[in-house]
């Protein structure tokens, strides 16, 4: 009779002994990915472009004063003061990595809340995902966190 000698294959291990190195990549680089992307007028969520600012929005622009001094018309970056910009985060241990904006103006930008058009600036709602740009920084750094672990 043969011996049988056998080991189960689980690609879950792996990725579970990768998740610290994963964790630790994504918040090293992801929020200054997103807010590359949103500077350049691009949401950081799949398929969806910022709405143009409001005519008077871009009548206080032209005017060229107070906070609005500088301020291009183009593109769209939910950037005037950078506090919006400035909150976002990307916080958690090692068994996670949580993106967040703390600022109180992005649930009004990314739900279109009050008299702001809905402007996406997370994929936290269900059937969204991140922009092509961003999906491949973060299938880089798994495949780096894996590649950390294999060579051990």
């Amino acid at each position: 009779m043969p011996i049988k000698i056998s080991k189960k294959f689980k690609a879950i291990y792996w990725i579970e002994k990768s998740k610290e190195a994963f964790n630790v990549e994504v918040k090293k680089s992801i929020v200054e990915k997103i807010k590359d992307l949103i500077m350049k007028g691009i949401s950081p969520v799949k398929g969806r472009k910022f709405q143009k600012y409001s005519e008077g929005y871009l009548a206080a622009i032209k005017r060229n004063k107070g906070d609005f001094m500088g301020k291009p018309s183009s593109p769209v970056n939910l950037h005037l003061k950078g506090d919006l910009l400035d909150s976002l985060k990307a916080e958690g241990g090692k068994e996670k990595t949580i993106i967040v904006f703390r600022d109180k103006k992005a649930p009004w930008h990314n739900d279109g809340m009050g008299n702001l058009p809905e402007r996406r600036i997370l994929p936290n709602r269900e059937g969204e995902d991140w922009h092509l740009v961003l999906k491949v920084y973060i299938k880089n750094a798994l495949q780096k966190a894996l590649s950390l672990y294999f060579k051990k």
